[in-house]
């Protein structure tokens, strides 16, 4: 259950972090550029935090896609998976709730933001491709204490270089859809955004596997010459 109740607290913080920024910016009338770097840089400090502090309880996935990806490498289970992709849906949905009462938007809006063109759907699935990759390498490294940072500013990054400006969460998608905020996401357009991050996820599990095989005679005939 901390795992579970992990998951569902990281999700909804996350997006409360994503959305936070945009109304902010609405209500001060800032530049676009100005709103898509406080958005980058809270979004970044987010998850560094979240990935620090709830690392230890359930590995802070709070994304579906990464959970895949951890179920594709046996790393974990299906019911296990089935599991946090409920709570981090549910974390995200309230999230998005949270913060529309924060800012005094209507809790039951829809987004109205459209994200359509093939561009932005390559920008999903290789922003998300990219974040699980990184994780899966790091983790393969024996480095995952580095993971908190790594994530916070490939997302972070992503903001700015990518032109979807780096969704690459399923269940984020789904609480960007239920808000009236700037970056917000129409319905229409979350089936596409899902089907590119799930390819994404899946592409960094069969890179990384057929990395590890071409590698693999390389470092052992490296270690034989070692001995």
């Amino acid at each position: 259950m901390q795992r579970i109740v992990s998951e569902f607290a990281g999700t909804l913080i996350l997006v409360v972090a994503v959305l936070g920024p945009a109304f902010m910016a609405s209500n001060l009338q800032v530049s676009a550029g100005f709103a898509l770097a406080l958005a980058a840089v809270t979004a970044a400090a987010a998850l560094f935090v979240l990935i620090t502090a709830l690392g230890p309880v359930s590995g802070a996935h709070f994304n579906p896609a990464v959970s895949l990806a951890f179920l594709l490498q046996g790393r974990l289970t299906p019911r296990w998976f089935a599991g946090y992709v409920l709570a981090q849906t549910l974390g995200a949905l309230a999230g998005a709730v949270l913060t529309s009462i924060m800012f005094g938007a209507s809790p039951l809006a829809l987004s109205e933001v459209e994200r359509g063109d093939w561009g932005v759907l390559v920008s999903e699935w290789f922003t998300t491709l990219g974040l699980v990759a990184l994780i899966l390498l790091l983790l393969k490294q024996d480095r995952g204490v580095w993971i908190p940072v790594s994530v916070a500013l490939w997302i972070g990054a992503g903001h700015i270089f990518s032109s979807s400006t780096s969704f690459a969460n399923p269940a984020v998608t789904l609480g960007r859809m239920v808000t009236d905020a700037a970056n917000g996401i129409a319905p229409a357009f979350v089936p596409g955004f899902v089907i590119a991050q799930i390819l994404g996820a899946v592409g960094a599990v069969v890179i990384l596997a057929l990395l590890d095989g071409a590698l693999a005679p390389s470092i052992r005939q490296s270690r034989g010459r070692d001995s």
